[in-house]
């Protein structure tokens, strides 16, 4: 861990200069995929050449992996691109990390690969030398198991049995992974132990029945895993599956013991000695957890029964069932609510209709693509070599084969859409703070590492494993608690009391999907399903899209009131927001000055817009920011909202400019969210002297086109020793108060500097 967090001078150009167009680089090629006409290739061991800075001289790097993305032409296939050696040339950059709560963090993703960086190729050269035939054949059969899926499934079946068995989510439709994730069960979408168990124990009981002895038997069975991890791409849970079998084909082999969690403890080290960061990814702890649980219910199990054999009865394997399966649960919980952020009660009692249908499932997959290869091979051999009835048959064996596992899926899917009409479908708990996930864990331990035995010692120490599950979904706001959300190019802001929780615009003009990507996982990450007002300074695409997404597609989370700009009454813009309010049963409001919001020790004010569109009679254009006329007109009416809690005072201007901070009285405030973005037209002189901001908000995405935030705003600032906070620098911003102090802290964790300067 050490080496992986040393500094990469690679990394720290990057960092400074952004992309770096023109980069050649040159690798062995490792892994590809295709979708959509868009390839992504993996390059080992891959030298960069980046072009020199100023007048030195081109900089040579080495990394162990590159990943490189490229558009391929028309009719291009895979095969074309499967040599040893590639060249390409394009634009290198950083995957983007995680800037708000709740947000996928891709940097940290494909790091724990052994992947920073990424190249956006626009040539792409061949090298002369082939692949070794070991992993030619791997490509071979992948293409050819993908083919016998698309030919033997039906269109509605495919994405779920490559996801399965081949270990590919391309074609998975995003309705099922939510559908799957809602309900407890989305770790069957994927390649796990219980389908490279089938496969390998499978063989291997096959092998000893023909008489092969254990050893040949083991050996066998170990090279087909192999080949069948290499097919899937090697992932956490298929590495831990095959590592550990082949332990267990050893021991047997050997005549020694095989130990469940010793064998994965061994698999944990080498996998992680490999990629440390895997460490911080969910499907390495899940898939660990849930084997960990396994291993130590059974100890525990052992223990309470003094370690004596006896029958076990249809009632007592069900039992078993039970337990093993409630284990999974609580030894995953943090994970899940870590990742996930919320718990679904049902998923113990699915898992176990589920789990063992997926044996039949996966077998029904194996089946299928195996009659199917048999009958593409025999249509290959010469006529009259054998009947071609006889070929016809394994055609008409697969489409057989398919059907079970057709009907299973099927099944599965009528069974989370049921699950999901119960009470209690699903918990939103927010993400536990690692306090929560230590005390649940000690708890824990203790419950399954006592060394007493029987059922009164198990009953005594599970108390505390309630109490700390308690604690785990136990997350109380204290005081006034806001949050300034990093969307790029755009604004956002949440507001909570222990009353009440307030959005505040949401939108972005430079980030796609900012309300499926930033502000619904955070909400989530919060543990917040319900928001009991949601104020739009004005319809700003930057400002609402994040927001009209969540009201369209986001059912999870609820909303009481829509709160609009009185001015902009009438505007197609706020009646499309009116008919998304009214079909998710709100309340709509138009606010005007001198209107307000109380609620505990928290007032809400509205100092503009005045409803006689006042503050909107100001028409002008900006050429030097590429505002419309209309635009211009409807920053005029933003809402500017003051916040006060005890001697607590914070300013939301929207996207007023200067003309209408003129207008405003206004005493001294402790947080001022700059108005549009920190651009010249805004936060005037007049304006800054009369509310002296101890704090400044700067809302706005790095490298944006606008030019925002504008040198003389943050100097106008800077003259009224405001200390500046930047969402592009710091990525969301926290402000916590009790009314008399307040705490400050960026998501980045980027140092604070003392003497006031820019950024955290």
């Amino acid at each position: 861990m050490a080496q992986q967090y040393r500094t990469d001078p690679l990394l720290v150009r990057l960092e400074e200069e952004g992309k770096i167009r023109n980069v050649r680089a040159q690798g062995r090629l490792v892994r590809i995929s295709e979708n959509n006409q868009t390839a992504s290739i993996v390059l080992d061991r891959a030298v960069l050449v980046l072009p020199g800075r100023g007048k030195e001289r081109e900089e040579s790097y080495t990394q162990k992996r590159l990943m490189v993305s490229f558009s391929l032409p028309e009719g291009e296939t895979q095969a074309a691109l499967e040599r040893k050696h590639l060249w390409v040339k394009g634009t290198l950059e950083l995957y983007q990390g995680a800037r708000n709560p709740g947000e996928f963090d891709a940097r940290l993703y494909y790091r724990s690969q052994q992947i920073r960086c990424r190249l956006r190729a626009d040539t792409v050269q061949e090298g002369k030398d082939l692949l070794p035939p070991f992993e030619r054949q791997v490509r071979s059969f992948s293409r050819a198991a993908k083919e016998a899926v698309n030919h033997v499934f039906a269109p509605e079946d495919r994405g779920f049995y490559q996801a399965v068995l081949l270990g590919d989510r391309s074609e998975l439709e995003e309705e099922t992974k939510t559908l799957f994730s809602a309900s407890g069960i989305a770790h069957i979408l994927a390649v796990s132990g219980l389908h490279v168990s089938l496969i390998g124990l499978g063989l291997f009981g096959l092998l000893r029945k023909a008489g092969l002895g254990l050893r040949g038997a083991g050996l066998a069975s170990g090279a087909v895993l192999l080949f069948y991890g290499a097919v899937t791409g090697f992932g956490p849970s298929v590495y831990r599956a095959v590592f550990m079998l082949c332990c267990s084909f050893a021991a047997a082999w050997l005549g020694r013991t095989y130990d469940l969690l010793s064998a994965m403890a061994l698999s944990l080290l080498f996998l992680l000695w490999d990629s440390p960061f895997l460490l911080f990814t969910g499907g390495l702890q899940l898939s660990y957890g849930a084997v960990a649980a396994i291993g130590m219910e059974t100890e525990r199990k052992k223990r309470e029964a003094g370690e004596k054999e006896k029958e076990r009865g249809i009632k007592a394997q069900i039992a078993d069932s039970l337990s093993v399966s409630l284990a999974i649960q609580l030894v995953t919980l943090p994970m899940i609510l870590y990742h996930y952020f919320s718990f679904p009660p049902w998923g113990i009692l699915l898992n176990l209709i589920v789990i063992p249908l997926m044996s039949y499932a996966a077998g029904s997959g194996i089946a299928a693509m195996g009659f199917f290869g048999i009958h593409q091979q025999l249509l290959r051999l010469p006529s009259g070599r054998f009947p071609a009835l006889f070929s016809q048959l394994f055609g008409w064996a697969s489409y057989g084969a398919a059907g079970p596992g057709h009907y299973i899926f099927s099944f599965y899917r009528h069974l989370c859409e049921w699950s999901g009409y119960l009470p209690f479908s699903s918990i939103l708990t927010g993400r536990p703070e690692w306090w929560q996930t230590a005390l649940y864990y000690t708890a824990l331990v203790w419950f399954y590492g006592g060394r007493a035995d029987g059922k009164q010692k198990s009953r005594r120490t599970a108390v505390p494993v309630c109490l700390s599950i308690f604690f785990l979904f136990v997350h109380p706001v204290h005081g006034l608690d806001i949050w300034f959300l990093d969307v790029g190019q755009g604004d956002g802001a949440v507001i909570r009391t222990a009353e009440i929780t307030i959005l505040s615009d949401c939108g972005s003009s430079q980030e796609r999907r900012v309300g499926e990507k930033r502000l619904v996982p955070f909400l989530k990450s919060q543990g917040i399903g319900h928001l009991d007002y949601i104020f739009i300074s004005h319809g700003d695409a930057d400002h609402i899209n994040g927001i009209t997404w969540m009201l369209e597609e986001e059912a999870d989370i609820s909303a009481g009131c829509l709160v609009l700009p009185a001015a902009g009454k009438g505007e197609a813009v706020y009646e499309e927001l009116e008919e998304l309010a009214r079909s998710r049963q709100m309340q709509i409001r138009y606010m005007k000055a001198g209107e307000r919001l109380e609620t505990g020790k928290l007032t809400l004010s509205c100092l503009a817009p005045a409803a006689d569109g006042e503050m909107a009679s100001a028409r002008r254009t900006s050429s030097e920011e590429g505002i419309t006329q209309k635009n211009t007109d409807r920053n005029s009416h933003s809402l500017v909202l003051s916040v006060a809690y005890g001697s607590f005072r914070m300013l939301l201007t929207g996207d007023i400019g200067a003309e209408e901070e003129r207008t405003l009285s206004l005493p001294p405030v402790s947080v001022l969210k700059a108005a549009h973005h920190g651009s010249a037209g805004s936060s005037c002189r007049e304006f800054l002297e009369a509310v002296r901001p101890s704090v400044t908000i700067l809302s706005y995405g790095e490298g944006n086109s606008y030019g925002h935030p504008a040198r003389e705003t943050i100097e106008r600032l800077k003259e009224q020793n405001s200390r500046l906070f930047h969402t592009a620098k710091s990525g969301a911003i926290r402000i916590r108060t009790d009314g008399r102090r307040m705490k400050i802290t960026g998501f980045l964790r980027k140092p604070v500097d003392k003497k006031g300067a820019d950024g955290l």
